[in-house]
């Protein structure tokens, strides 16, 4: 009785021992390929004001209206900071300065992304998915794609920040873009 009950606890052990394989993909329960997303919010350490109308916020889609989608195809996609927004400041001759900007798009392609569950890695020929700049993390209900990322990375060219003092500032710190997946 011992050595049959010995013997099933190997065959049980082996049968249920760990895989520690780290190349793998795990399946997902939502893949993006396929799906468009909104940039919906792009978040900066410092408040603006935009639209000047007296109100500053953190996040820059709140003040202004630049489009910019995100999308999958196949392996492919955009680049999750082409939104191409220049923000300014305008100081005519008499000395009153008004924050200004404009919005691009730059379509540069990806020529392949992954998706590892809950996390979307972009990355360029002669990278891998390990050396991705741009990561995106998959929100718990999938409506969302969240991505932290350095200022030198883009999405925003022109940095002047005019506060609400009156001082004016380049923008050095990172920024964070929310897209939302439109149905």
């Amino acid at each position: 009785m011992k050595s049959k009950l010995i013997t099933a606890f190997l065959i049980f052990f082996v049968l249920t021992g760990c895989n520690n394989d780290d190349t793998t993909i795990s399946p997902v329960d939502f893949p993006v390929g396929g799906k468009f997303y909104k940039l919906t919010s792009l978040i900066l350490n410092e408040a603006v004001d935009v639209n000047n109308d007296g109100t500053y916020s953190f996040d820059l889609m709140e003040e202004i209206n630049c489009g910019y989608n995100l999308y999958f195809e196949n392996d492919k996609s955009n680049n999750p900071a082409g939104t191409g927004i220049d923000i300014y400041v305008n100081d005519d001759e008499n000395g009153n300065m008004e924050q200004q900007h404009s919005c691009s798009a730059v379509f540069a392609v990806f020529p392949f992304w992954l998706q590892r569950d809950n996390i979307v890695y972009f990355y360029s020929a002669g990278e891998t998915w390990e050396s991705a700049k741009y990561i995106a993390e998959l929100s718990s209900d999938n409506r969302s794609l969240s991505f932290e990322m350095s200022i030198d990375l883009g999405p925003i060219f022109g940095r002047e920040i005019l506060r609400e003092d009156g001082t004016v500032i380049q923008y050095q710190d990172n920024v964070q873009l929310i897209y939302t997946l439109e149905e």
